[in-house]
């Protein structure tokens, strides 16, 4: 889960924006979507579709024709209003900023992804008054984009597929999951009208949960069906999903919802779906994962074993992009450098159908724009649907349900990961959370979370490695953390019951080990009593007898180990460890007194300041050593060596040089085999590189070529459309002619003839074979003098001219040429229009 920018106040109150994202087929879709639309919906409708870069889009004007609603073309800059359409201008990237349209050009070789871009600011900008619309089109740009919509409480629809030319982006959508009406165009204009009426996305939006009852039924209801007590999350996002579920069902108040909530056991796996909304994708935190890489995984390097396992906790996996994302870092960086440490990635969330998606490991082609093409090559595998992860990959990864308010964590990992998670809960929810993920670390683990989240108030707990990454180290803690399960609910909602924590020794010490135990009691007998401090005098660790040096302090219990001594020793020994600290020379100070506890003399007592390292972290700790000043006697040795035992030596060493001389050629064999493996193993990477280039110039090809096709058809479209309307201009002009009942003669600028009237047919002598013949080749059955000159000179004047003309059988017309001016007043020939002569009047 991820909590994306806040949606700014400006935008919170007003009016809805619905993003409507085609490709192929789509003209079709959107007009027949825009022609349901009413003129008061109070929505932007603003289109992107795919079109051709190369040429000017004739969609505002064909979308004019089908709706009422104001159409236009977009402009950077242009102020988006209520009850209008924009539409995205061929070759461009278009985004929303508060009220503006913003445009950029679209990237060199980009031909999809329009939609993503849009649709992201839409949700950003926007918020729970963001509604995406996913029309025909092919490939799944818009999948990525209606994720967001959702996460941010919007509404999210896709055209069905009977009703789609092309189902691709349409289905790419649905399969997302946050699909909320699938439906035919018509439909989903109804829904939007439906949907604009409900006061959640009118201009005084804003709903007051002041129903502390029916949310405490809702929080009850999801807990007993679902085993999720959501009461521990944030209060702002379980408000915004209850905001868009009463959007959804024209709900306006809460306890009405809280009655179906009861009733209705889909509608609470609906709401339980909802408030998990699962919006992720690989590498979505790449500070994050260079911090891994140049800090965490080589730091645990130092310290492991060259066979020992790294074991990882990923915290709210969603889908699984993260868990995986984790494993081919660690997987890849541990190839750069030649080792083999096997690993494994527990992954765990609270949803079970976004944990059989993760276990999968199957997504979209859309991954290709997050993942580089390196990784991409060697961890996945391409598939008819986009990409599945390599098997040895999902091999690592663990997947299973967890919910982190209520079950216990595990226990020696190395990594923990928790990015995206911690934002959606509560306060008391994250104090019980991060003393659990300390537990689960081994020591000098390494826990990182997103750019959003950090420790808080638990920096004793954790240290700050990469602020920028937040990236942290585990602190070692003085004592065992107390890890109460559960966490207490909020809302009047009663709390889960808690699983019985396993018993621990008083001490601490897990007793399952004969040598520990034996080594734990001879610490306490034979060795000097001291204590284990860090650079901030804490004890971490008391060994021997050390009731004879310290004594706690009075008031709240304080483990700093100066509050402990005498005020005289104290200055003392604060001034050996600022030396130590300084120097890294172990210091001493001699005969210092300490008061007898039997009341007798004091005693002299000898501290001693060790300063020391951890290998993996490189952090400093100090051992401080109380003895007192009494010498101990040292017992001499003696050692006796006869002539046996001196040839028995030399004959061991002998045999021992004789091995090693052959484990040596043994070795030197090995590694000349190993070499001629490494160098066969490197060809065959080599050629595998190579032919996974090939296929991905293969799949950019034909991405390409698939885009080349999208716009394509989109001009088709658009031409279809356009030669509709002229037909349909063609058909009014032929009635138009034949209904005046003249002889009407249109000529081109060279005197050919274009188009004439049935009447003017047999005025003229005029045959259809005749189209396209110079008028000057006609004999008509009236006189016409000089009528090529008469034209020429209505052409280049552009002056009209009436001429009387003789007509058959002895009778007369009236000729009017007129110029032929086309729709830009661009003169391209003359018509010709005979007129009957009005009747002469009797004297």
């Amino acid at each position: 889960m991820t909590e994306r920018n806040p949606v700014p106040a400006s935008a919170k109150a007003v009016f809805p924006v619905v993003g409507i994202g085609a490709s192929a087929g789509g003209l079709e879709a959107i007009s027949r979507l825009l022609t349901c639309l009413p003129l008061d919906t109070g929505m932007a409708i603003v289109v992107v579709q795919h079109m051709d870069p190369s040429r000017e889009s004739l969609m505002p004007q064909i979308l004019q024709n089908t709706t009422e609603l104001p159409v236009a073309q977009a402009k950077n800059g242009t102020v988006v209003r209520p009850n209008r359409v924009y539409i995205i201008p061929p070759n461009t990237h278009m985004r929303i900023h508060g009220n503006h349209l913003k445009l950029v050009p679209r990237p060199e070789g980009v031909h999809a992804m329009s939609v993503n871009c849009f649709l992201y600011s839409l949700a950003e900008q926007r918020g729970n008054k963001a509604i995406a619309v996913i029309l025909s089109g092919t490939a799944d740009d818009g999948a990525l984009g209606v994720k967001a919509i959702k996460e941010e409480g919007g509404v999210v629809f896709a055209q069905d597929e009977s009703s789609s030319g092309f189902f691709g982006m349409p289905e790419s959508a649905a399969a997302t999951g946050v699909v909320d009406f699938i439906l035919p165009p018509e439909k989903i204009a109804a829904e939007l009208v439906s949907i604009s009426q409900h006061p959640v996305l009118g201009p005084k939006s804003g709903f007051a949960f002041d129903d502390p009852r029916s949310l405490a039924a809702i929080f009850l209801r999801l807990r007993r069906t679902t085993g999720v007590d959501f009461s521990l999350y944030k209060s702002s996002t379980v408000e915004r999903r209850l905001l868009r579920r009463l959007m959804l069902h024209k709900i306006e108040r809460l306890d009405q919802y809280a009655k179906m909530v009861g009733k209705d056991d889909d509608e609470v796996r609906a709401l339980h779906d909802d408030i998990l909304i699962h919006v992720t994708h690989f590498f979505r935190e790449p500070k994050a994962v260079a911090a891994l890489r140049a800090k965490a995984f080589p730091r645990l390097l130092k310290g492991l074993p060259a066979d020992a396992t790294i074991r990882a906790w990923v915290a709210g996996c969603s889908t699984g992009e993260e868990a995986y994302t984790l494993a081919i870092s660690l997987l890849d960086f541990l190839g750069e450098r030649d080792v083999d440490n096997p690993i494994q990635v527990f992954a765990t969330d609270i949803s079970e159908t976004a944990l059989e998606r993760a276990r999968a490991g199957e997504y979209s082609s859309d991954i290709v724009h997050h993942v580089p093409p390196r990784l991409l090559r060697r961890f996945f595998t391409k598939t008819d649907r986009g990409y599945q992860i390599a098997k040895r990959v999902r091999d690592a990864c663990v997947f299973a349900r967890q919910d982190l308010t209520k079950d216990p964590p595990f226990a020696n990992v190395d990594i923990v990961s928790c990015c995206n998670v911690l934002i959606y809960l509560s306060q008391p929810a994250q104090k019980k959370i991060f003393p659990m993920f300390h537990y689960a670390l081994r020591p000098y683990g390494s826990m990182i979370l997103s750019h959003s989240e950090t420790v808080g108030e638990f920096g004793d707990l954790f240290a700050t490695a990469d602020r920028k990454s937040k990236l942290y180290y585990k602190k070692p803690s003085s004592a065992r953390l107390p890890l109460p399960f559960p966490l207490p609910a909020r809302g009047g909602v009663p709390a889960l019951a808690a699983p019985k924590a396993a018993t621990a020794e008083p001490n601490g010490w897990p007793e399952t080990d004969v040598q520990k135990v034996a080594e734990r009691i001879l610490l306490a007998r034979y060795a000097p009593a001291g204590a284990v401090i860090s650079g901030d005098f804490t004890v971490l660790n008391f060994r021997g007898r050390v009731a004879r040096y310290l004594e706690p302090s009075t008031g709240k219990a304080n483990l700093n180990l100066l509050k402990m001594l005498p005020a005289h020793v104290a200055g003392k020994l604060s001034k050996a460890v600022a030396t130590a600290k300084r120097t890294d020379v172990p210091g001493r100070i001699e005969r210092v007194a300490f008061a007898d506890a039997d009341g007798g003399r004091d005693r002299l007592v000898t501290i001693e300041v060790l300063p020391f390292r951890i290998p993996i972290s490189g952090e400093r700790y100090f051992i401080v050593v109380f003895e007192d000043s009494a010498k101990a006697g040292k017992s001499p040795t003696v050692s006796q060596t006869r002539p046996a035992e001196v040839a028995s030596v030399r004959r061991l060493k002998a045999e021992l040089e004789s091995v090693r001389g052959y484990m040596q050629t043994v070795t030197e064999e090995h590694e000349a085999s190993n070499e001629e493996l490494k160098a066969a193993n490197e060809e065959i990477t080599a050629s595998n590189e190579e032919l996974q280039s090939t296929n991905e110039e293969m799949e950019i090809a034909k991405e390409e070529l698939q885009a080349a096709n999208e716009e394509l058809t989109t001009v088709n479209e658009e031409l279809n459309s356009r030669n509709a309307d002229l037909g349909q201009v063609n058909d009014d002009l032929l009635n138009l002619i034949a209904s005046v009942n003249l002889p009407i003669v249109m000529v081109s600028a060279d005197l050919r003839i274009r188009r004439f009237s049935a009447k003017a047919a047999k005025l003229m002598n005029l045959l259809p074979g005749d189209i396209g013949r110079p008028i000057g080749d006609i004999k008509p059955k009236i006189e016409l003098p000089d009528i090529e000159d008469l034209i020429h000179e209505v052409i280049e004047s552009a002056t009209p001219r009436d001429m009387a003309v003789g007509g058959p059988q002895g009778g007369s017309w009236s000729l009017r040429v007129q110029p032929y001016k086309t729709i830009d007043n661009k003169i391209e020939g003359a018509v010709l229009v005979f007129l009957d002569p009005p009747p002469t009047s009797a004297a």
